[in-house]
């Protein structure tokens, strides 16, 4: 088995996506960008044969207590893993990136369906993303003791 898809897979993907309710951008061969039409979250999503994962980075700037505390950004992470149904959240870099304003977090998930290739179902491929899509939205709407940034379509605003 091959670790790339064929194009002809990767456009059937790209097409369950956006029967889905997603633009799709290209960003190369086998990966490209959606972004949904009721939640303008700007999404990665990478294909091989074993797994599509979907991934955005968000932007964690804790409130109230030391900017530069590892600690304290990682029990938020664990905090926010807990409740989420889906998506899994790590931090990405050893500290704050003051620049970008806040820890920079990973939102991911991987579909493995246990057959090697590129056939995703699509009603599998749309329950993933609209489960996607809330576990984000939820966590926007209760940040916690956080101020968050997410990658939003371009236009819209990624202050959150």
């Amino acid at each position: 088995m091959k670790d790339e898809l064929e194009v002809s897979e990767v456009e059937t993907l790209k097409s369950r996506f956006r029967d889905a309710g997603c633009t799709v951008t290209d960003l190369d061969g086998t990966s490209f960008e959606i972004v949904g039409r009721e939640f303008a979250l700007r999404t990665h999503v990478f294909a091989n044969p074993y797994y599509v994962q979907l991934g955005t980075f968000i932007f964690a700037s804790p409130q109230g207590f030391l900017p530069g505390r590892r600690s304290r950004i990682l029990e938020y992470l664990s905090r926010i893993n807990s409740g989420a149904k889906l998506a899994k959240f790590t931090l990405e870099g050893d500290k704050l990136e003051a620049d970008r304003g806040g820890w920079p977090v990973m939102a991911s998930v991987k579909l493995v369906t246990g057959v090697a290739g590129g056939d995703y179902d699509a009603a599998a491929l749309k329950n993933l993303v609209m489960l996607w899509w809330q576990d984000i939205a939820e966590l926007i709407a209760s940040p916690g003791d956080c101020e968050l940034r997410v990658m939003m379509k371009e236009g819209d605003t990624n202050d959150t």
